[in-house]
């Protein structure tokens, strides 16, 4: 068994700046235990904020948040819920607390990207960036100012 550690954002913050793949799930925070669970088994870490929830994966393997987002959101149509998801890699500075928590801090809005773009209920839209670097093995479709993933909702991901 592993110790689960939490993520906790901050603006004093004095640690490294590290490329993370982002994924912000709109809906109920009541699920944050679902969620979480599901982004440890990926290696990432999660927090729930108003409205929703953040998860950081720090492994460089983008590939993984088009998955670990499917799961996500086959686990709250099990539950009944509706969920908005966006997923961007971007920039943040994080800051390991010993035993307690990982802070982090977003550089240049990347969190606030993967926020913006989480558009379609029920779906899951990733970031301009990041198509350009996995959309294209990908069914998609233009939306917004991203790419709607088509088939992950049955299941159909990579």
């Amino acid at each position: 068994m592993f110790v689960i550690k939490k993520l906790v954002p901050s603006i004093d913050i004095e640690g490294k700046e590290k490329e993370a793949g982002i994924i912000y799930v709109n809906t109920k925070n009541n699920i944050i235990d679902d969620v979480e669970e599901e982004v440890n088994m990926h290696g990432g870490l999660a927090h729930a904020m108003p409205g929703g929830i953040i998860a950081l994966f720090f492994d460089g393997n983008h590939e993984n948040l088009v998955r670990v987002a499917g799961q996500i959101l086959q686990k709250t149509k099990e539950l009944g819920l509706r969920s908005k998801i966006g997923i961007h890699k971007g920039r943040v500075i994080t800051e390991e607390i010993p035993g307690h928590h990982i802070k982090y801090s977003s550089l240049g809005g990347s969190v606030n990207m993967a926020k913006k773009i989480a558009i379609v209920e029920n779906g899951i839209i990733m970031s301009e960036d990041l198509y350009k670097e996995i959309g294209k093995g990908l069914r998609t479709e233009k939306i917004g100012n991203g790419w709607l993933i088509k088939g992950v909702s049955e299941g159909r991901y990579k």
